[in-house]
């Protein structure tokens, strides 16, 4: 397991072609957002649990 501390604006990257910038903490939520080609699976690890509705976007 990787554990990483960030402040707003800092990033890491995942293999060469996958980007995940920290944008800001809300509360107890940390906004990020993933930076990776279509063909990477990304799944939160909520839909993990039972009963977990996947849903596609457009």
């Amino acid at each position: 397991m990787l554990c990483i501390s960030m402040r707003t604006g800092e990033y890491f990257t995942v293999g060469g072609d996958t980007m995940i910038p920290f944008d800001h903490l809300y509360g107890d939520r940390t906004h990020m957002a993933i930076h990776a080609p279509r063909e990477i699976p990304i799944v939160r690890g909520a839909a993990h649990s039972p009963g977990f509705t996947r849903f596609r976007a457009g």
